[in-house]
Formats: structure tokens, sequence, C-alpha cells
């Protein structure tokens, strides 16, 4: 079956906090950077803005690659600044040997960007103001420390009700659509509507995967946070849940396809049609717990002495599989 790739728009995505969390790091990190002796503070939330992200894993990783760049490229252009004059020429050998080098050491491309810039600027700067390149050094890493810090501090809770609120979305969304599959067995399952939801359902696993990694990383990034590790068992908790409703679209997938053949051999009757109908509503009611014991009621007992029949058998294997599963 072809899947038809949807663009993502991370879950914990809020412009409006993110740019709260940038104003506030910005203005500490400047007076901190202040504080320091350094003549050019404005460095430090210069780092704050190009690191802080909605996701605090992005916000680490771009802080760390810039904070390495800028000392790498630092201490490529220190012992050769005084020497040269800055022209055309020299600036382009430099940020190409400097780049090279950066890559031949296997670096981010990040990494790679800071180098070149800060090769740019020391070249320039330190000749006309001194201090420059110790200033930057010190003024990155206190920016990327604010904005590592209140990136995560200032209302950590907000991606555990972000979180909260997306799984009773999607929650209620897979009762519907085990509701629709309900129908849709009643109704002789017709092959062009099987194709629709399964399309539909296709989009929604999608959706969870993505729902899902971006759980596990805020989770993994406050396990190593005092303050914020009670948050991170919650995440994962969801993360969790998202993972059962994965396995019910999952389990949706498969027995639609089989309803789909089973529907085309016109050999689907009125009691299996009931028998599976009513199951499906039964999972609709129990998207929260799967493995409710009241949510076996099919394969235990209705459809006792099927089990020689084809379909019904690939659908009772399936079924089970999908009620023993972790």
């Amino acid at each position: 079956m072809k899947i038809n790739m949807i663009k993502y728009k991370p879950i914990f995505e809020n412009n409006s906090l993110m740019i709260w969390k940038m104003v506030i790091a910005s203005s500490l990190s400047w007076e901190v950077a202040k504080l320091l002796g350094s003549h050019h503070p404005y460095l430090a939330p210069l780092t704050v803005i190009l690191c802080v992200k909605s996701m605090v894993d992005q916000t680490i990783t771009f802080a760390k690659n810039r904070f390495i760049g800028t000392v790498l490229g630092s201490l490529l252009i220190i012992p050769v600044y005084k020497y040269i004059d800055v022209n055309a020429l020299t600036i382009g050998l430099l940020i190409l040997v400097s780049c090279f080098i950066s890559k031949w050491l296997r670096l981010d491309s990040i990494v790679i960007e800071q180098v070149a810039l800060t090769i740019l600027l020391v070249a320039v700067l330190e000749q006309q103001a001194g201090s420059y390149v110790f200033d930057r050094i010190r003024d990155t890493l206190v920016g990327a420390i604010f904005a590592i810090v209140i990136n995560i501090y200032l209302f950590p809770s907000t991606y555990v009700k972000r979180m909260e609120k997306i799984y009773d979305k999607y929650q209620g969304e897979l009762s519907t659509l085990f509701l629709h599959c309900s129908d849709w067995i009643k109704g002789g399952c017709n092959p062009e509507n099987g194709k629709q939801m399964q399309q539909q359902l296709q989009r929604v696993s999608q959706k969870l995967l993505h729902i899902n990694e971006d759980s596990k990383k805020i989770s993994a990034v406050f396990h190593y946070f005092p303050l914020c590790i009670k948050k991170a068992k919650m995440l994962t908790e969801y993360a969790q849940k998202m993972d059962a409703l994965r396995n019910g679209c999952t389990y949706l997938l498969t027995v639609t396809e089989t309803f789909k053949e089973w529907g085309r051999s016109g050999k689907l009757n009125e009691n299996d049609k009931i028998a599976w109908s009513k199951q499906m509503e039964i999972f609709s009611k129990h998207v929260e717990d799967f493995h409710d014991h009241s949510a076996n009621s099919l394969y235990t007992n209705v459809v006792e002495g099927q089990q020689n029949q084809s379909y019904s058998f690939i659908l009772i294997q399936a079924t089970k599989r999908f009620m023993n599963s972790d």
C-alpha cells in the first residue's frame, strides 16, 4: 500500500513560549556577560537567539555545536590573525582551510558553520578591538548555558500538559476509527471505503510515531535535570500509551485488509458481520486498555466453532496477537 507522507509539525512547537524564553535568556545572559567583564556582551544573547528552539534536545545540540565551533575556530585563527592583511583572498583561504580541518575531524555541519563564522569575525574584529576572541568564547558559553537552562526550566510542565491533550485527542480519534470499522463491516466491507479508512489509519499512525519520538527526546533530556525527573517519567508513561494507540492503528490496518478480501470473496455472512462488528465496538470502548478482560469476548466466545474458516482464523489470530501484545 502506498503511504502518503505528510508534513509533521512538532507537537511541542509553541512560538509564543519560545519568544518569552528567548527574551528572558537574552536579558540574563547579557547581564552575566557584562559582570564577567565582557567588552562584547551582545555575543551572549546572540548565542541565545540562535540556540533556543521549541525542542529542548535541539537547543542542547545547537548550543553544544556552536560552542565547539567557536572554540575550534578561535584556536585556528589565534596563531595567525596578527600576521595577515584582511582581504578577500586571506579570508577565503582561512575559511577554506579551517572548514576542511573541521570536515577532516568529522564534525557536524553546524560546527563547520560556526568555525567559519568565528574565523571571519575574529580576523576582522580582533585587530579592531582587542579581547574579542576571548569574549567570544566566554560569552558564547554564557549564552549557551542560559539558552539550555531557561528552555528547560521555564514552564517545563507545558510539555506534559501538551502531551496529555494530544493523547486525549488521538485516543478519541482511534475510538472513532474502531466504530467506523464496525459500521463498515456491517455494510459488507466495501473495498473503496476500506481503502479510505486505511489511508486515514496510516496518517494517524505516522503522527503517533512522530509524537512518540518527540516525547521520548524530551523525556531523555529531562532525566538529566533536577526538578524535571518527575515530568520525564510522566512523558515516558504517555509515550507508552501512545505506543498502545499505535498498536491499535496497526491492528486495524491488518484486519481491514483481511476484511476487504473477505468482502470481495462473497463468503462474508451475516453472523460474521455481526460478530466482528461487535468486536470492533468493544475495542472502541476499551481504547485506553485493549487488554481489559471484557474486550476479548469475540475470540473466546462469539466465534467458537469458526476456527476452520480461513478468514475468521486469520482475524482471530491477529486479534489474539494484538490483545497479548505489550
